[in-house]
């Protein structure tokens, strides 16, 4: 296999090692993952073409649960009262990521 210069010497990656590199890659991606969609949420414009009249660009919030941008429009604003809320993608892809890191990383023991 391929051997890496490690703190206690040259040695080979195992399988377990190779799972927890995975494990630990999968749920940085995820955590990394909802920071990064959660930042791009605040510059989200919540534009939408239903509005006549009116101004069309509704006030963006993130959303925990599902994960995304969650887009509102008042009727004070907007001349219409309306919510648009992300859809389960996003949350989906971070809970299988998370779920299958957290498995990866319980399989490989420790030596």
């Amino acid at each position: 296999m391929y051997e890496v210069n490690t703190l206690l010497g040259d040695r080979e990656l195992t399988g377990a090692d190779w799972r927890r590199l995975l494990g630990a890659g999968l749920l940085v991606g995820a955590v990394l993952l909802v920071l990064a969609m959660n930042f791009i949420s605040r510059d989200s414009s919540c534009e939408d073409a239903f509005i006549d009249g009116g101004s069309n660009y509704g006030e963006a919030a993130w959303s925990w649960v599902p994960l995304g941008t969650s887009c509102r429009w008042t009727e004070e604003r907007h001349r219409i009262d309306r919510v648009k809320e992300p859809g389960w993608g996003l949350t989906a892809t971070v809970g299988g990521m998370f779920v299958t890191g957290l498995g990866l990383l319980g399989t490989s023991k420790r030596r």
